[in-house]
């Protein structure tokens, strides 16, 4: 499995929750891997 997060002015919450999972995935040996980017990666999607 793939995620990838990043540190955009909305996605905090998102990157807590997102250590968290992948701390679970390492206790049940589940292979991932998980991209943390910075907050140069920014988003908008306008709607």
């Amino acid at each position: 499995m793939l995620v990838v997060v990043s540190y955009g002015a909305w996605d905090q919450d998102c990157v807590n929750e997102t250590r968290e999972l992948e701390y679970i995935f390492s206790t049940k040996g589940i292979y991932k891997e998980f991209y943390y980017w910075s907050n140069d990666y920014s988003h908008d999607f306008p709607s």
